[in-house]
């Protein structure tokens, strides 16, 4: 059974003079009524982890459909044609899902260092982390924080670099077991990048050991990039509705167990929610909570996945232990927020108003 969430989703959309809008309501589609204000209370005695699943915005093919017909004909992967760019559009929309992350992360206290950030490897989902990521400018390091408050802390562990923000410090780890659904007989999949490496260099906030940490060289995945693809496990192809919702169960359990909230840094001795049952991740670094060998994403209080549509309804119904429909459909750029308690027994506690 995967792992039992509440859920709230946000849908920002654009305005004639550009600013931000955005409403919250229940993702479920129950008789609970729509709620309005994005303000959310001080939550900093919670002891719960908040999981964000956010669409891509607005891709380049959807206003310029032609693109895909003088890209290349038969989907040659040189040509990527199964990897369209944000539009313009869509640009906006990721930097304004930023923005309003960054009111909500301010809001809750929430330091960078808490916030683990997985995008799908597709180029439209790394663009839109990337933007986002570029406006959470006032959600600060624990550092900064603690040098403006004059108090001592230990730097283990910590960043290297002086970075201040979220904007600076949060980077993109590449996780393949929430990228796209394979509709296409693999086409789309196989314009993915044969090295992932390539992300890194033309996004500097990619994460380098998310490119090269697992290179599979299972036949079960018959994409051409299979063998540098980065995640807990990759999803083998093809792919049919009913193997993609396993997936989607299989995806939140890893998430689930690779990225805890760990509030004192540490699990009780012999908890290891069995992270490596089922998870290729390099569980010993990853699925426990331990300050000296937990190497990616600081406490895991809030974990944002930037993923495709139809992975945001089948994560958040696995997730919440939901049936799909009854989860709102995901425009562009839409976030379901979903929490759970620090005792993770996963039951459902929802934390927004």
């Amino acid at each position: 059974m995967a792992p039992q969430y509440k859920e709230a989703q946000t849908q920002c959309a654009d305005t004639a003079d550009n600013s931000t809008s955005c409403s919250i309501s229940d993702a479920a589609s129950s008789n609970t009524p729509t709620n309005t204000n994005t303000n959310t209370h001080h939550h900093e005695h919670t002891q719960s982890q908040s999981l964000y699943i956010i669409r891509h915005g607005d891709r380049y093919d959807y206003q310029h459909p032609e693109w895909k017909e003088e890209t290349s004909p038969n989907y040659n992967p040189n040509i990527r044609k199964g990897d369209p760019s944000l539009s313009t559009l869509g640009f906006q929309q990721a930097r304004q899902v930023g923005r309003y992350l960054d009111a909500i992360m301010t809001k809750e206290n929430i330091a960078a260092e808490d916030i683990t950030l997985l995008s799908s490897p597709f180029l439209r989902t790394i663009q839109t982390a990337n933007e986002l990521l570029s406006q959470m400018q006032m959600t600060q390091t624990r550092m900064r924080t603690n040098a403006n408050t004059n108090t001592n802390t230990s730097t283990k562990n910590m960043h290297t670099c002086t970075c201040t923000s979220a904007s600076e410090y949060v980077e993109i780890h590449l996780e393949s077991s929430i990228w796209e659904l394979d509709l296409w007989d693999q086409k789309w999949h196989q314009s993915l990048p044969n090295d992932m490496s390539e992300r890194m260099h033309y996004f500097p906030r990619v994460n380098a050991r998310s490119c090269c940490r697992h290179r599979h060289t299972s036949t079960s995945t018959s994409t051409s990039s299979s063998s540098s693809l980065p995640s807990s496990f990759i999803p083998s192809l093809p792919e049919t509705p009913e193997t993609f919702l396993d997936r989607c169960d299989r995806a939140i359990r890893c998430i689930s167990d690779n990225y805890p909230y760990c509030p004192d840094s540490h699990f009780a001795d012999g908890d290891d929610n069995n992270s490596g049952s089922e998870c290729e991740s390099d569980s010993d670094s990853e699925s426990k909570c331990d300050s000296e060998s937990n190497s990616i994403g600081g406490k895991h209080r809030v974990i944002i996945l930037v993923t495709h549509a139809a992975c945001c309804i089948g994560l958040s119904a696995k997730a919440a232990g939901l049936q799909l429909q009854d989860i709102n459909a995901a425009s562009p750029c839409s976030i379901y927020r979903l929490n759970r308690n620090m005792n993770m027994n996963m039951n459902m506690n929802m934390n927004m108003n």
